[in-house]
């Protein structure tokens, strides 16, 4: 499937929708082997902001609520810029937060939606 994706994208050429599409369905392909690992991530507020400071990738395949939950990833923020990348698309968009997070490390801005991104 992931193949399948690739080359219809290089055939059609990739917009950024089309390109995260692709990144989605590889990084699905790629992570299937892993798929019992990723379900002992922990669950827990603390235990998994003790994992994000560990690795930030781990934020990645946190349970949906701890991606919309504006508090944690402002504290996963402070503890890495990128954890911003792996936020609710709605608090992508949250100019209060990324303002946080960019005052945090100003590489946050990198992950804040295009809209925030362009606002000069």
């Amino acid at each position: 499937r992931a193949a399948r994706a690739a080359g219809s994208a290089v055939a059609g050429g990739l917009d950024s929708a089309g390109g995260q599409h692709l990144a989605r369905e590889l990084q699905r392909f790629l992570l299937e082997p892993f798929a019992a690992e990723l379900q002992m991530l922990p669950r827990d507020r603390e235990d998994m902001l003790r994992a994000v400071r560990n690795d930030v990738r781990a934020l990645q395949f946190a349970p949906e609520e701890f991606r919309w939950d504006r508090d944690f990833i402002l504290a996963a923020a402070e503890q890495h810029y990128s954890a911003l990348q792996f936020a609710s698309e709605a608090l992508r968009r949250d100019p209060a937060l990324v303002l946080s997070a960019v005052s945090y490390d100003c590489w946050a801005l990198r992950h804040a939606a295009p809209e925030l991104r362009a606002d000069r």
